[in-house]
């Protein structure tokens, strides 16, 4: 069971509570702007009063009890309509119509409880993501080199088209070249166009992913972690620093597992990395190489550090 399955019942609870409230709320007003509606529904609670002294023993007083509530209802309802009242504010609008916000259809999860479960995962995976501060507007191409600024124009462009155009089944892309020409702002830029497209989007250094995953591997020593689900789950993926992270047999295997099953299910994931072709295959052997290779969109970026140039430029300013 997930770690998050408590905390995302919690959040349907309210969100049953609430609409329970705001129909409660909308009847009580409804009530209140008429005085005959008033007394009506006076009437109503009175008569829902004896029919529990009759309950569980249903003779003719019960029954009649009943007809006059049900009678009561019906004249309550129709004075409402004709003074313009919505009466169908009085029922519960819940979030979740298939489930009424309870998060079960006949004893199984609905869509509503493993989507809170997904993006409460997510959440944390993403709570110190910088996301705010990269976006394609403020990529500057000027920046780079005049040898390799047509170069990168093309691959801002392609990313931004990438992006606009991302659903659940896009392509994958590899973004390789030293540190510091744009892999991260680039990447960023996508996750903040999933997400402003409604799609759940983990991102994150390899580094930490794999530590977390290894981590809740052997301290429970399940197949299974919720990091590895949470990671093989989201719509997008975007595996930061690929290669920095400690390298064992295990990280290896767990590599090729994201890859792989992200592949078979056709989901996009966005891997950047410093190390070059070559590097890839000697670091991580030729099965993870080939699956990058053949089904991945492979993007190299070019030229010297922006960062650096971009503190010059600003210094200078």
């Amino acid at each position: 069971m997930s770690r998050y399955f408590g905390e995302a019942l919690k959040l349907l609870e309210k969100r049953r509570k609430d609409a329970v409230k705001k129909s409660e709320k909308a009847y009580a007003d409804a009530v209140s702007s008429d005085p005959l509606l008033c007394e009506i529904d006076r009437q109503i609670q009175e008569n829902s009063k004896k029919l529990i002294e009759y309950f569980g023993r249903p003779d003719e007083k019960f029954s009649a009890i009943n007809q006059n509530i049900d009678a009561l209802r019906d004249e309550l309802y129709s004075r409402m309509v004709k003074l313009g009242i919505d009466t169908d504010a009085f029922s519960p609008r819940y979030y979740c119509e298939n489930c009424n916000d309870t998060g079960f259809i006949k004893g199984k999860k609905c869509k509503c409880l493993l989507m809170l479960e997904k993006e409460l995962a997510l959440k944390r995976l993403g709570n110190t993501l910088p996301i705010e501060k990269c976006d394609f507007e403020n990529f500057d191409t000027s920046l780079y080199p005049e040898e390799c600024r047509e170069h990168m124009t093309d691959i801002f462009g392609f990313c931004r088209a990438y992006a606009y155009s991302l659903h659940k089944k896009s392509s994958s892309i590899l973004m390789t070249g030293n540190t510091g020409l744009g892999k991260t702002h680039l990447s960023l830029s996508i996750v903040k166009t999933a997400i402003e497209k409604g799609l759940s989007a983990a991102y994150g250094s390899a580094q930490n992913f794999l530590s977390k995953i290894e981590n809740e591997h052997f301290s429970r020593g399940d197949e299974r972690t919720d990091t590895l689900d949470t990671l093989l789950d989201a719509d997008l993926l975007v595996l930061d620093d690929l290669g920095t992270e400690f390298s064992s047999a295990f990280v290896n295997s767990t590599i090729y597992c994201i890859i792989n099953t992200r592949l078979l299910a056709q989901n996009p994931t966005i891997i950047s990395t410093n190390l070059g072709l070559e590097e890839l295959k000697s670091r991580y052997g030729d099965r993870i190489l080939s699956r990058i290779m053949g089904n991945y969109d492979i993007l190299k970026f070019d030229g010297r550090d922006i960062r650096v140039l971009k503190r010059i430029e600003e210094f200078n300013c």
